[in-house]
């Protein structure tokens, strides 16, 4: 009797569904039928990820093949399962927040949070702070349900650097970073306060629309994230030159100073 056979009927069930996605023949789908074929099997992975990082985590706990004379269980699944160390114990870090955060715990398991919004998650987790990762939830998941990975990022950038610093704010930077990318101009920057809002006003009514990002943190009262580029000036078929100037940071207001 294989593995799948020994784990019982959902891992039958899996199987046979695995089994029937492999014989698709990718090549020949069409244009319009593909990416939505790449979008479903992504969220029905990030489905199962969260299932495994629970099943990981309780065989942790358990003592999973240290029976066999493993040391460990990340020991046991490197070997048997192939899995890196640091794969083995980021699963079992999102599985442990899951059970701190349930809200966050069941959107993934519905797939509409992805893995790596819940890997952003937990990495934001610092000794001693749980009670506070469970008051930041909310605002955790609204950023990963829209599927805002930078203001998710910062939120929990920020979240692990106060944790850090026992409450105390890292030093704010407001302002734009700029360079020039061959034909392009890149920006990017957070402006907090009245000049963000007024930013986030005048992109609202812009007839192209706002960047998604911009409004939510508006919102939120966020610092507000401002993307963009000009258009190309190479005229069509040319070959634009490489060029690339160090981002320079362009201040708003007044900011303290970088250290």
């Amino acid at each position: 009797m294989d593995d799948t056979e020994k784990s019982g009927p959902p891992i039958r069930v899996l199987a046979r569904g695995v089994d029937a996605l492999t014989s698709v023949e990718v090549s020949e789908l069409s244009g319009a039928a593909l990416p939505g074929f790449v979008l479903a099997l992504r969220r029905e992975m990030d489905r199962i990820d969260a299932v495994f990082a629970e099943a990981v985590t309780a065989a942790h706990r358990r003592g999973a093949g240290t029976g066999d004379g493993y040391e460990s269980t990340a020991a046991w699944l490197r070997w048997q399962a192939g899995m890196r160390t640091n794969e083995v114990r980021s699963a079992i870090a999102a599985g442990e927040v899951g059970e701190l955060l349930p809200e966050t715990r069941s959107a993934w398991r519905a797939g509409r949070i992805t893995s790596g919004a819940m890997r952003a998650i937990s990495a934001a987790r610092v000794e001693g702070s749980d009670p506070q990762l469970q008051a930041s939830e909310p605002e955790f998941l609204a950023a990963a349900t829209r599927k805002d990975m930078w203001s998710l990022q910062r939120l929990t950038a920020h979240f692990r650097a106060c944790a850090k610093r026992d409450g105390t704010l890292p030093p704010e930077r407001s302002g734009l970073r700029s360079a020039i990318v061959g034909d392009r101009l890149v920006l990017d920057g957070e402006i907090h306060g009245l000049p963000g809002e007024t930013i986030a006003r005048v992109l609202e009514s812009s007839p192209t629309g706002p960047h998604p990002t911009t409004t939510a943190a508006a919102r939120n009262g966020a610092p507000t994230r401002c993307t963009g580029s000009v258009a190309s000036r190479s005229t069509p078929g040319s070959t634009p030159p490489w060029r690339r100037s160090a981002p320079r940071w362009s201040s708003t207001g007044p900011r303290s100073s970088d250290t």
